[in-house]
């Protein structure tokens, strides 16, 4: 009975083996196998080149400094007392909108960007504005019942010619100027008073 072996199965070391006995009988005329080696080598840094770079000076950007103009001026309501109110001006260039919260009876000072046209208004409040306040503007009937309400007869200023005009007028203001006796006192026409 025959014995059947399987293949050998060589190794990688055993082939290793083999291969350098086969080598080394080879004939010496024979160029030698090149060898390479791998050596580990050291980079020594012998000199640091530091350079410093100096930014080229900018000019400061200074802010501009806002100038301002101040407005001052006098309430009116209908009804026997005057209550609290917030007086607003609105830019009629930009729209930008300023505010005062004035105490009950009181004149009322607003300090204003200049230089800008503004539309003065105001709304009863106790320091929040609701749908129950009411509303009143700078126009020439309030500047006439200002005028009259504070001055008598003899102090209305005649530059409006109607009276009865509810259209807000136009306060021009100019860098440190001071605009005096502005009668936010036309509360007989809330369609024409903006909205805070």
């Amino acid at each position: 009975m025959q014995t059947k072996h399987a293949p050998a199965q060589l190794t990688v070391p055993v082939l290793v083996a083999f291969m350098l006995a086969v080598s080394s009988c080879a004939v010496l005329d024979r160029v030698p196998p090149e060898v390479t080696r791998i050596v580990r080598q050291t980079v020594v840094v012998t000199r640091i080149v530091v350079r410093i770079v100096t930014p080229t000076p900018e000019t400061p950007v200074t802010p501009r400094a806002v100038e301002v103009a101040t407005v001052r001026g006098k309430l009116c309501y209908p009804s026997e007392g005057i209550p609290p109110m917030t007086v607003y001006a609105r830019s009629v260039r930009t729209q930008a909108t300023y505010s005062t919260h004035v105490e009950a009876g009181a004149d009322f000072e607003i300090e204003l960007v200049a230089p800008d046209e503004y539309v003065l208004f105001a709304w009863t409040d106790a320091g929040v504005f609701t749908e129950e306040s009411r509303g009143g503007v700078y126009s020439c009937i309030g500047m006439f019942t200002g005028q009259m309400g504070y001055l008598g007869k003899a102090g209305v200023d005649l530059t409006c010619h109607d009276p009865e005009d509810h259209t807000p007028l136009i306060v021009r203001v100019e860098p440190g100027a001071s605009v005096e006796t502005i009668y936010v006192c036309d509360f007989y026409s809330e369609d024409s008073v903006p909205r805070p």
